[in-house]
């Protein structure tokens, strides 16, 4: 459960309720422990660190549909249709009054509907997930079974297998190489939605560079100039997403290249401040229109007939 959102509420309304240190405390559906999430106070870093439990004197019987409130302190429990369980941890200089309460209500019922929303669109995520391992998984066999045996026809029979009959069987194979080609597109789409980030200091402009000799390799035949930024620090990033990503911008750079000048990749690197970073690639491929943005970047749509591009 991410609380990133729920925090910066519990920080704006802070203002009202006056706490001295706001905690998350999460656990999730599988997990034993719970995961302690700093929002006010010491340590307000937002790093997850697991513990045992959640704060021992202030569980048991509820006071009320606002949890428990003993003194200075005061604990909001959540529960989300997912199965999550989440409890708000508050301490206050001053002892809790009446006064306070209402605001910790408005405060639960401002949270409660990022958590459920939360927990349908992980629920979702998981039921997508696994349509799509279905997909990549179940239909590739049959879809290479097909190829196969068009290219054994061919290959055991070709010397009398009519004209008519040999451009049906073509057809066939264009067919189950296009559905290959979507299938391993679902999956690489699969991999790169639902693998969780893996965060791993980096020699990003290695990176780069190895995404691109790759997608050199895929395109032996076109003349390709290549210039990445001397100034890419090491980060903290997830190197196979980003991998997947650059090796998509490189290789539509090669597929979608104008025939009449030849092909120049750049990637430049420009800081955001803080923690931002930002690389950006240009090339001089065709590109598009604007109005076509919605087309292209939708998964699985094309401007072009298939015959015209591969991918």
């Amino acid at each position: 459960m991410d609380v990133s959102s729920a925090s910066r509420v519990v920080r704006a309304a802070n203002q009202w309720l006056g706490a001295l240190r706001a905690d998350f405390w999460v656990r999730s559906p599988g997990q034993h422990d719970y995961q302690r999430v700093p929002v006010l106070g010491d340590a307000v870093t937002l790093s997850k660190e697991s513990v045992g439990s959640i704060p021992t004197h202030l569980l048991g019987t509820a006071d009320s549909d606002l949890g428990v409130i003993r003194g200075h302190e005061a604990l909001v429990p959540f529960a989300t249709g997912g199965g999550d369980d989440i409890g708000l941890y508050l301490r206050f200089r001053d002892p809790i009054g009446e006064a306070q309460e209402p605001w910790l209500r408005l405060l639960k019922e401002a949270l409660l509907p990022i958590f459920e929303e939360q927990a349908r669109g992980r629920v979702f995520a998981q039921e997508m997930e696994s349509v799509m391992r279905i997909l990549t998984h179940d239909l590739k066999s049959p879809t290479n079974a097909i190829a196969g045996f068009v290219d054994i026809l061919f290959e055991d029979y070709g010397s009398v297998i009519p004209d008519s009959a040999r451009e049906l069987l073509a057809r066939v194979r264009s067919s189950a190489g296009r559905l290959q080609t979507l299938l391993d597109g679902i999956y690489r789409l699969r991999h790169a939605t639902f693998r969780s980030p893996q965060g791993v200091r980096s020699d990003l402009g290695r990176v780069v560079r190895e995404a691109f000799a790759r997608s050199r390799d895929r395109y032996p035949d076109v003349a390709c100039v290549f210039d990445v930024s001397a100034t890419i620090p090491d980060l903290v990033v997830d190197p196979e997403k980003l991998d997947l990503a650059l090796s998509t911008l490189f290789d539509n750079a090669f597929k979608f290249r104008e025939k009449s000048r030849s092909l120049r990749i750049e990637v430049a690197y420009l800081p955001q401040g803080g923690r931002r970073h930002a690389l950006v690639v240009s090339d001089t491929s065709m590109g598009f229109e604007p109005r076509f943005q919605g087309v292209v970047l939708e998964p699985f749509r094309k401007l072009h007939p298939p015959g015209d591009y591969p991918g």
